[in-house]
Formats: structure tokens, C-alpha cells, sequence
């Protein structure tokens, strides 16, 4: 059975930074095909509307702003026109290949000018493609990707820095430096190595949450305060709004973006558009980002630490 109507947001600051360096993408992915009638009668099981597909997609740059945008621009952007192409032309119930989208994304970045990105250091990216009940995600870099369940939260992805990676026990950290906690091993780069992206396949459940944030929010909120704010089941873009003000609150200067998505069973939905009619007089509109670019994901209107 599908879960209720998609509840899911994303929260934007730009900190101190001119020029956005995040950049995300949230959206819903349906047959191009949906059969009215047809005398071909086996073509009507192969038209069958298959479920939505959601696809939240987050990518944050590293290094100068070349040409006014950073190539965390054109990692989400070709991303998502590699997802869409996968959609349209895989058969029913088969699963997007992340690993193809994000070498894809690095081999469209590698044919941009060579000028444009000569400073910069590329980008982490993570991708979470949704086919109830099923959650793919691929990400490399350092965004933390959360999965509330069953009352925990948990951390599905590692991050890929150097300061992390020798941190990790067995690594040698003798001659680690502390700037080496914002260098990426494992990124998507017009440059260098392959990207070498992280997989990840989950069962999600009614009641699930799901949070993709980039580094300043997982450095000034905890773990412990994530959960406890996704176990209060408020609106995502009210826990997106909460989480991005928790990290400025908590020393956060730097440019912040975070999404929020929650699967809630048809019936607690409509439990909570009957909350809310209720409580609808004294309700103010949901605030947006405070730089005024934000967009919800909506599509209609229970960590404990690892």
C-alpha cells in the first residue's frame, strides 16, 4: 500500500557566501504513458501505471564560484536528466542505477571548459531515489544522509574526507592536519580520480523520515537533537525550518541546506489535515528559507545516536 501524499521540504541559508555553492532538486518521477483504452490487448498490462518515483537530489561545492555558479550546479542538473532518461526507458519495477548516474554526472563535468572549473575542487552529491516501499541512495563527499526508524536515527552513508578516513580506527593519524576534515578523497570532480559513490538500498516503513544535510548543520546540531526533532512528527518543511535555525543558533555561519522527508500511512495523513484544519485560524504560512529561493517538494498538501 502507498504511503500518503509526499510530506517532504528543503531549508536554504547562504550564510556568509554570495553565490549559493548547494544546490538540490526535489521531484516526482510518473509514466510518460497513462492508458485511457486501446484495442491492443497486450499492451494494456505493459501501460500499466507504475508507482511515483521521488527523487531528491543534494550537491554542495567546494572551491570558488567560476562564471557566477559552482559545479555543484551541474552535478544536480545532470543528475536528474540521467535519472529521468533511466525512468523512461527502464522497464517496470526496475531499479535506477545511482552508480551509472553519478559517473555520468563526473564524465558531463569533464566536458565543460577546462577554464571554468580550473580552481575548483568539485563537489559531494547524494542522491535518494524513492519507490515505495523502496529507498535507493548513492552519495560521496561529506552530506549526511539520516534515515529515522522505528524510533532511531541512523547514519546510512560514511564521509568521505581525508580527516575522517584517518580518524577511523587502524588509520594513521600522525600526520593528519585539521583543514584535512574539509578535503574530499571521494567526490564528483571535472578532475582526478573516479567518483566512487556510495550505495545504499533500504525497506522503508510507515513512520520513517529521511534528512539529507550538508556538513555546517551535522558539525552545530547533534544526532540526539535531529531525533528528537523528527520524533515530534511535525510538517517537514517545519522540521527543515527548525533544524537550519538549531545550526545558526549553535554558531553556524556558513551556507546550510537541508531536506526533510517523512512516509507517513494514508491514515495518519489525513489525521494530520484534520489537525491542522482545526488549528488552520491560528496557524501563520509556512516560512521559507531566508534568502527567499527555497521550494517546497510537497507535492500535495520516530535517533537515538548511532
Amino acid at each position: 500500500m502507498q504511503p500518503g501524499p509526499m510530506d517532504w521540504d528543503a531549508m536554504h541559508d547562504l550564510g556568509s557566501q554570495d553565490i549559493p555553492r548547494d544546490h538540490y532538486l526535489l521531484g516526482t518521477l510518473r509514466p510518460p504513458l497513462r492508458l485511457q483504452s486501446s484495442s491492443l490487448g497486450s499492451y494494456k498490462s505493459e501501460a500499466e501505471p507504475a508507482s511515483p518515483v521521488q527523487v531528491i537530489l543534494l550537491a554542495c561545492g567546494l572551491g570558488p564560484a567560476i562564471d557566477q555558479r559552482h559545479p555543484s550546479y551541474d552535478a544536480v542538473e545532470q543528475a536528474a536528466h540521467v535519472i529521468a532518461q533511466q525512468f523512461h526507458g527502464l522497464p517496470q519495477g526496475q531499479a535506477i542505477n545511482l552508480a551509472e548516474v553519478f559517473a555520468a554526472t563526473q564524465q558531463r563535468m569533464r566536458q565543460l571548459p577546462r577554464s571554468r572549473y580550473r580552481e575548483a575542487f568539485g563537489c559531494s552529491m547524494a542522491a535518494a531515489v524513492v519507490r515505495w516501499p523502496r529507498l535507493q541512495l548513492a552519495h560521496a563527499g561529506d552530506i549526511r544522509c539520516f534515515l529515522y526508524s522505528r524510533s532511531r536515527l541512523h547514519l546510512l552513508t560514511s564521509i568521505h574526507t581525508l580527516g575522517a578516513r584517518l580518524s577511523q580506527p587502524g588509520g594513521d593519524d600522525v600526520w593528519a592536519l585539521p583543514t584535512w576534515g574539509d578535503v574530499l578523497w571521494n567526490a564528483i570532480t571535472p578532475l582526478g580520480r573516479d567518483v566512487e559513490p556510495e550505495l545504499v538500498d533500504v525497506r522503508l516503513t510507515y513512520g520513517d523520515a529521511l534528512v539529507l544535510c550538508t556538513a555546517p548543520i551535522a558539525h552545530t546540531v547533534s544526532p540526539r537533537r535531529i531525533a528528537t526533532l523528527l520524533r515530534e512528527d511535525r510538517p517537514a518543511g517545519e522540521t527543515a525550518r527548525r533544524l537550519l535555525e538549531l545550526a545558526k543558533s549553535g554558531g553556524c555561519r556558513n551556507e546550510a541546506t537541508v531536506v526533510v522527508v517523512r512516509f507517513r500511512s494514508p491514515e495518519r495523513w489525513q489525521q494530520m489535515q484534520a489537525d491542522l484544519g482545526t488549528r488552520a485560524s491560528t496557524l501563520r504560512p509556512p516560512l521559507r528559507n531566508t534568502n527567499g529561493d527555497g521550494a517546497s517538494g510537497r507535492s500535495q498538501p520516530g535517533f537515538n545516536e548511532p
